[in-house]
């Protein structure tokens, strides 16, 4: 920018008309505006895929029953809500209310205050629900629960 400054000081002379050094400010602060939203962009992009990758671990350790390491990512006060005993308990309880597990479905995030909430669909045999799942500043789970959304009826 400055390089650009000298050239038109040389073109113009040093008392360049003050519309030039306006619009050459001007300039200068739209690109550094759009530098600025794109860093911001990318931040948020970064805290998304974190908050997603923290549900995914999640889940991967429940579906593994290791439920202490599920334990782990929680916030001290999910930790103390919900230790990994009672986790397993309500886990393991799952198969028998909807079924075998077939697969999750693409997660979403999006941003609630200061935490990202990521909703990933479970597909089980008699049921679809959606696990949503908080994930804060300091990259743990204060919160996550389990919605039914539908159940599968068979027909015949």
């Amino acid at each position: 920018m400055l390089q650009l400054t000298h050239l038109l000081e040389r073109r113009f002379g040093a008392g360049s008309p003050s519309w030039i050094r306006t619009r050459l400010l001007l300039a200068s602060l739209l690109l550094l505006a759009l530098g600025l939203g794109i860093a911001n962009q990318a931040r948020a992009q970064d805290a998304n895929a974190d908050a997603q990758a923290l549900a995914t671990q999640l889940l991967d350790h429940l579906d593994a029953g290791k439920y202490a390491e599920a334990e782990e990512l929680f916030s001290a006060d999910m930790a103390k809500a919900v230790p990994a005993d009672k986790l397993q308990a309500v886990w393991e309880s799952l198969p028998a209310q909807v079924g075998a597990a077939k697969g999750r479905g693409h997660a979403a995030v999006t941003a609630q205050g200061g935490a990202a909430l990521v909703q990933v669909p479970l597909h089980y045999e008699k049921a679809e629900l959606v696990a949503r799942i908080a994930v804060d500043g300091d990259g743990k789970i204060p919160f996550w629960t389990l919605f039914m959304v539908y159940v599968i009826q068979s027909v015949g």
